[in-house]
């Protein structure tokens, strides 16, 4: 058994089974450079390398997966199979990377697949309107030292594969409130967990030819109730568990879930060009959403 080492610092289609094949052994003779992932510059600049493109360039990450409830005391049911995909950027300077992103994530029919905009709740039997998840920024700053010195990125090695890990959990004040919302959220607050793995290979992050390390991604994220499903203070919420790759070119997605972007979310297509820290937050699109619907526009 081989030794690992910790550091102190996680549409379906026949595509899945190239989403989740292992990256391609880097070419003999390829231009390298050694790294210390316990430096914090190799460290930041591998861990951008692996989750995005050091060049600048956009780098498209593709996943698809399940969306299952979980209600305490009840089995879970499989509402929705879902797919993916965030496209980034990065810009870089001598403190680090801006890191520029927009994602978006489809409903889709439990059975056949197809991205779905009515849906029958199970729980309450009322036909709800979906409102698919688009984040226009998701943005954000990776520097290799903060105000507590020096910055590292948690990853496992183990023979010759790297996995940077992250496990995020969430909690804050929830944009809708239950006095003015009561239908769509059951709690004053927003909670909820993502967890993330990235899987690379030493070897691509060490080629000083390729920008973007071929990935494997995996995300896990347990939720509340999305509030278009109107479960108000229903217990429970749900799991989404997702897998995929980081992809060469945005045309490698999935040729229907290129097809379908390309009708209905062009723009996420392609990363940010404007570079800014401001963020948007489905919840926060939601509510404009149904502000929106309540004043008749």
């Amino acid at each position: 058994m081989g030794k690992f080492t910790n550091t102190r610092r996680a549409f379906v289609t026949s595509a899945v089974a190239a989403g989740v094949a292992a990256s391609a052994a880097p070419a003999a003779g390829a231009n390298r450079q050694p790294l210390d992932l316990e430096d914090p510059r190799d460290n930041l600049d591998a861990y951008i390398k692996a989750r995005s493109d050091v060049s600048g360039a956009d780098a498209p990450l593709w996943s698809t997966g399940q969306i299952w409830s979980y209600i305490p005391g009840q089995r879970s049911k499989l509402l929705f199979k879902t797919t993916g995909l965030a496209i980034s950027r990065t810009v870089r300077d001598e403190s680090g990377y801006t890191w520029l992103n927009r994602e978006c994530l489809y409903f889709q029919h439990p059975d056949t697949g197809e991205v779905i905009d009515r849906w029958t709740n199970p729980f309450t039997e009322r036909e709800v309107q979906i409102f698919h998840i688009r984040n226009i920024h998701v943005n954000s700053r990776f520097d290799y030292e903060d105000d507590n010195g020096a910055v590292l990125k948690p990853y496992m090695e183990h023979m010759g594969d790297v996995t940077f890990y992250s496990d995020l959990m969430f909690f804050g004040e929830s944009p809708l409130s239950m006095e003015d919302y009561p239908a769509y959220v059951g709690s004053p607050y927003y909670q909820g967990a993502s967890v993330y793995n990235h899987h690379v290979k030493r070897g691509d992050l060490e080629n000083l030819d390729l920008g973007a390390a071929p990935a494997i991604v995996s995300w896990i994220s347990n939720r509340q109730w999305a509030p278009w499903m109107e479960m108000g203070s229903w217990a429970g919420g749900m799991v989404i568990s997702t897998r995929g790759k980081k992809l060469a070119k945005v045309t490698d997605l999935p040729a229907d879930v290129f097809d379908y972007m390309q009708k209905n979310d062009p723009e996420y297509l392609r990363a940010p060009e404007e570079v800014t820290r401001d963020t948007t937050s489905f919840y926060e699109e939601f509510k404009k959403f149904v502000d929106a619907k309540r004043a008749g526009q």
